[in-house]
């Protein structure tokens, strides 16, 4: 029997929505079904009733957040009220350990919230799913053409999320004196790649630790479907070429899927693009579009028929949609950008130059013939449950009396 609990409150913009609201609810099942306490703290849309939540703000709290982001790229500087009123809760919970996940996304003031983490003496734990906390401006940014951090942006930045008119702030500068400087704090990142670029930045100052995403194998498994690909008028002779992104902005690079439809016999090969997309694309009459799927099944089925999944990724972290693919069986080509190279071996995959859809034609045939069993093997050792398990390791050792924790994994 456990000595004492560890209390838990993780804090996101999601609780059970997007990729970082699932991540938030499968670490609280460990932590509960470790005997601890997990609440969470978020903004956008509404949480499963089985959870302990809090709800930071409303609509209001919402709509003049984005207006000063929109007016003043102000984001993460508004929202002063409903912040304070979460400051009120976490004192109020008092839990041993603070778990931050996504802090942007039009819900709070980090300097009112870090004002008061930094003299609450509760251990910290912040997972970074991108890089907007050392950024001026955007979730995702790259290095310069001398290989450092930018500092700050130039105006035509401001296109990217959160979308604002000008800047009158150096955020870059407000961001490093609000992050500095705070006590028992630790880092996770879930790639090799943001744990580099983490180490760069100002965020030095703390220990950075990776934890990679993981999957549910209960959900993603080997399930081919041909009445798939009847329901959709395929024919069962083509290779199937996929393509996934909960919505395809420029980042996510739908212009190569397109590219690769074009440079394929059509006779031989289907591209399928499944996700949303953020713009005005030119769609290839080649290319099988599907707007949006919320059925885990059918996923699983797209997964299972595919030939190859390519993930033509300009930025990202730790992309699980390469894992489902692997846990499906499906061998995985990407480009040699952020962490989405980090699930792959030359026995489950490819990777390529950025932009370089023409190596990866030349190389399906090569990707068709891996095997099955090293690509499941490699699917399987991102079971969600394992990797998850990772952070009740990290909670218990920061929460221990006077502990200088730092875990490695």
């Amino acid at each position: 029997m456990k000595a004492r609990k560890v209390k838990v409150l993780q804090i996101n913009q999601y609780c059970g929505f997007g990729s970082t609201g699932k991540i938030v609810l499968d670490i609280a099942d460990l932590v509960i079904a470790n005997g601890d306490e997990c609440r969470i703290a978020y903004s956008r849309y509404e949480a499963p009733e089985s959870y302990e939540t809090y709800k930071i703000g409303g609509k209001f709290n919402n709509y003049e957040h984005v207006l000063e982001t929109r007016l003043l790229d102000n984001h993460g500087f508004a929202s002063r009220y409903a912040t304070r009123k979460l400051v009120k809760y976490i004192k109020t919970y008092n839990p041993d350990v603070i778990h931050l996940h996504c802090l942007h996304g039009y819900y709070l003031n980090i300097k009112i919230l870090f004002d008061y983490l930094k003299v609450s003496d509760k251990k910290i734990v912040w997972t970074f799913h991108d890089c907007w906390a050392f950024s001026d401006h955007a979730a995702y940014i790259d290095y310069d053409e001398n290989g450092n951090l930018p500092k700050q942006y130039a105006k035509e930045d401001l296109t990217e999320y959160p979308t604002a008119k000008f800047s009158p702030f150096h955020n870059y500068k407000r961001k490093k004196e609000i992050f500095s400087h705070v006590p028992n704090l630790t880092i996770v990142t879930p790639s090799k790649w943001l744990k580099e670029m983490t180490e760069q930045s100002f965020f030095s100052q703390y220990p950075v630790e990776v934890i990679h995403n993981g999957i549910d194998l209960t959900k993603f498994y080997p399930d081919k479907n041909d009445n798939l690909l009847v329901n959709y008028g395929i024919s069962l002779k083509k290779k199937i070429i996929l393509g996934v992104a909960s919505v395809w902005d420029k980042r996510k690079g739908f212009i190569y899927m397109n590219q690769l439809a074009e440079s394929l016999p059509i006779d031989d090969y289907q591209v399928v693009v499944i996700g949303k997309l953020a713009g005005d694309y030119e769609i290839s009459d080649k290319l099988v579009h599907i707007a949006q799927t919320e059925d885990v099944n059918e996923m699983r089925q797209w997964y299972s028929n595919a030939a190859v999944f390519v993930n033509p990724t300009l930025f990202d972290n730790f992309p699980t949609t390469n894992l489902e693919s692997l846990a499906c069986g499906t061998p995985v080509v990407t480009f040699d950008t952020g962490g989405s190279p980090e699930a792959l071996t030359e026995k489950v995959g490819l990777v390529v130059q950025q932009q370089d859809v023409k190596s990866i034609v030349n190389e399906l045939e090569n990707l068709v013939s891996l095997g099955l069993n090293d690509i499941l093997t490699q699917g399987v050792g991102f079971e969600k449950g394992a990797k998850f398990a990772q952070y009740i390791k990290l909670y218990e050792g920061l929460s221990r009396e006077n502990s200088t924790y730092s875990a490695k994994f």
